[in-house]
C-alpha cells in the first residue's frame, strides 16, 4: 500500500487490473487501438481480468 495509487485502498488483483489498463490506454496514441482488458495473476490458477467498456 506504499505505492501512491493504492493509497488508503487494498492493492487487489482486481484493482491492479484496472490501473494498469487505465494506464496502457493512456499511452496508446495509435488511432483504432485500445485496451480491451488486463489480468493480474495471483497465482498459477488464480487471476483477476478488468474488462474495458
Amino acid at each position: 500500500n506504499e505505492l501512491e495509487m493504492f493509497q488508503g485502498r487494498q492493492p487487489s488483483s482486481e484493482r491492479i487490473a484496472a490501473y494498469i489498463a487505465g494506464e496502457l490506454q493512456k499511452a496508446i496514441t495509435t488511432p483504432g487501438v485500445r485496451v480491451s482488458r488486463v489480468s493480474a495473476w495471483e497465482s498459477e490458477d488464480s487471476c483477476a481480468t478488468y474488462i474495458v467498456a
